[in-house]
């Protein structure tokens, strides 16, 4: 398969990379290309020449049966943001899909790739640099500021949004059973919330897999961002930054399990949780939001709600992370503060 792609890769060079003259000899390609595997895709990542660190395209194929369907929602994500009334500077740090192309068996999305280095990989050598922490919220500030849709002010996109939310919670009821505080919890967000959603809070597209890992940055600026699986058009705004943040737990506290990470990031005395709190303000006013701490502790309870089973609603089978997420709930429970005050500085 990866001879095939490399070939229609070569056969349409002017329509996929025209900024770069097309190679003379596919064995540069062959020598030069790899592949690997994720948890859900077989990913094929070309190069130009052997050893270069930047790659060309990108060709993702599902790797179980069990997952079809995978790449063409990605496709569909990355053609609507590439579509959308959105800046260039943004669509430039998008993979541009190019195609999505049947190569034997397999239905294969070529995308153009993304170069630099997650910021993942930064956040590792800089996990007590406080700096680089500020630096890291301020530059994705404002590529996610960047995302602001004005088609999205009408009743149809608050309804589309509404319904994810919909989905998420009845999804979390099936699989988890929620009682008490917690199903009280759950509710008491979503009462505070739906009436706001479409005014007072924006409905935005969200990128929906946004960890450190899919952020690669370079000079104080995000240069790429991928992995749009699970991307949604009309959503609810700070998802995309509760995520983020909870990364960067993860990026700088590795070694550690993820239950103990989640309430470091979100309860804990870090100067991580401090960045964020700081974040969340700026956010808002891009946003148009009047901050409230009260409705983003509202939102941040429907962003566990979904993050716990997203994943099982987009692939259809049952993952160990799932449990670890439920247990996310369960930490903010214990730790969250009267009132709906939990994030107040």
């Amino acid at each position: 398969m990866i001879q095939s792609l490399k070939s229609y890769i070569l056969d349409h060079w002017q329509d996929i990379r025209p900024d770069i003259r097309k190679p003379d000899d596919l064995s540069f390609m062959i020598r030069g290309s790899g592949s690997y595997r994720l948890p859900y895709t077989k990913v094929i990542v070309l190069f130009f020449r052997p050893g270069d660190s930047r790659p060309i395209v990108v060709g993702k194929t599902t790797d179980d049966p069990a997952f079809a369907g995978i790449v063409e929602k990605e496709y569909a994500h990355l053609k609507r943001m590439h579509d959308g009334p959105y800046p260039d500077a943004l669509k430039a740090t998008i993979p541009r899909p190019i195609a999505l192309q049947r190569i034997g068996r397999d239905t294969v999305m070529i995308e153009t790739a993304v170069a630099g280095e997650s910021m993942a990989m930064q956040m590792t050598r800089n996990a007590r640099n406080d700096q680089y922490t500020r630096d890291a919220f301020v530059d994705t500030l404002a590529w996610l500021t960047q995302m602001r849709n004005d088609d999205l002010n009408g009743a149809e996109a608050a309804a589309q949004a509404a319904r994810v939310v919909d989905g998420a919670l009845g999804f979390y009821d099936e699989l988890y059973s929620p009682q008490g505080e917690e199903k009280a919890a759950l509710a008491e967000a979503w009462d505070t919330v739906r009436p706001l959603v479409g005014n007072a809070l924006p409905v935005v597209p969200a990128q929906g897999d946004f960890w450190v890992n899919n952020i690669f940055r370079q000079n104080r600026r995000v240069v790429g961002v991928i992995d749009w699986e699970y991307a949604r058009p009309a959503s609810l705004p700070v998802w995309d930054l509760f995520q983020f943040e909870f990364s960067m737990g993860i990026a700088a506290h590795g070694k550690i399990d993820l239950g103990p990470i989640f309430r470091i990031a979100f309860f804990g005395d870090s100067g991580l949780r401090r960045e964020f709190l700081n974040a969340v303000p700026v956010y808002c006013k891009a946003y148009g939001i009047e901050f409230s701490p009260s409705i983003i502790e509202a939102l941040f309870v429907l962003w566990i709600a979904d993050t716990a089973v997203k994943e099982r609603e987009l692939f259809g089978r049952s993952y160990e992370t799932d449990m670890l997420r439920h247990q996310n709930m369960l930490i903010y429970l214990e730790n969250r503060k009267a009132d709906w005050s939990t994030f107040t500085s």
